[in-house]
């Protein structure tokens, strides 16, 4: 996963999966979620999108 945006959240580290959504801003207020055995990113600005997210161990 070498490359692709991180981050920390709750003492976890994520990597973003996808493409950054066209129209969200690094400063939107943002929630991760596990939905079916997956971690996604939401943008409370753009509901009904979703970013795929990798957790780092």
């Amino acid at each position: 996963m070498e490359g692709q945006p991180r981050f920390q959240y709750g003492g976890y580290g994520f990597n973003i999966v996808d493409a950054w959504p066209v129209g969200w801003a690094y400063t939107d207020q943002c929630y991760i979620d596990y939905i079916d055995g997956e971690y996604f990113l939401f943008d409370l600005l753009h509901p009904g999108v979703r970013v795929v997210l990798f957790v780092v161990i």
